[in-house]
């Protein structure tokens, strides 16, 4: 692969994400407000109608998600179904998310653009984190798709976290949110924005994936280690 050559910064531009799910989510709206710079809604875990309470109701701005079983989500129905679902939800959105490897990926994309709202296109690996070469080829084929690409992957091992925070650093200034899943890649979640993660996502009452942090919590750590 091509060397890049990008000058680097110490100033790290990132937001957090506060993932909501279940239909008590809105009772936990002001708190994810306060720590969260964005709101994930997790639509797999979430009716309609607490999906548009929120969407009323949210100063943030706000991701839909629709997540299948597959990829760590809950949805375990048809593919046209979670399209149409997504549609009529994606007006009120700021933006989506949607699986690289799903058979609805190109259609989704295309409403985004039509609508103007911006679409991280993702790929998870709830069992293993894929060789560097293979990670920076994903990177690569989700940056060419969407305006973000977000990439989450099991840690099996501390060796496994570096090739992500290596694959991250490589990647630095593109639009890129990079996640290392599990109790070992737990601290990704802290130090990844520093690597260049233009993301990091926390949860409130329920963990939306494995090794998430509180988003208090998260924002509090990762505040300590910005430089000054």
């Amino acid at each position: 692969m091509e060397e890049r050559s990008r000058k680097e910064s110490s100033k790290s531009e990132f937001s957090i994400v506060a993932s909501l799910l279940g239909d008590d989510a809105p009772k936990e709206l002001d708190e994810a407000e306060r720590y969260a710079d964005i709101l994930e809604l997790r639509i797999d875990a979430m009716s309609d109608e607490t999906v548009r309470e929120i969407q009323r109701r949210a100063e943030k701005p706000l991701i839909l998600t629709f997540r299948r079983r597959a990829e760590g989500g809950f949805y375990e129905g048809d593919e046209e179904s979670r399209k149409e679902r997504i549609l009529s939800l994606l007006p009120l959105s700021d933006f989506v998310d949607i699986e690289i490897n799903s058979e609805i990926r190109d259609e989704i994309i295309e409403a985004c653009r039509r609508e103007k709202i911006r679409c991280i296109v993702s790929f998870h690996d709830m069992k293993e984190t894929p060789p560097r070469g293979d990670l920076e080829r994903i990177v690569e084929d989700c940056l060419n798709l969407g305006d973000i690409a977000k990439i989450a992957v099991r840690a099996r091992s501390y060796r496994d976290v570096l090739t992500l925070l290596n694959t991250l650093l490589e990647f630095r200034g593109s639009p890129l949110c990079m996640i290392s899943m599990g109790e070992i890649g737990k601290h990704s979640r802290v130090i990844a924005p520093l690597y260049g993660s233009v993301l990091t996502y926390g949860c409130l009452s329920t963990s939306a994936a494995p090794g998430q942090i509180h988003v208090r919590e998260l924002r509090e750590m990762i505040e300590k280690l910005l430089p000054q």
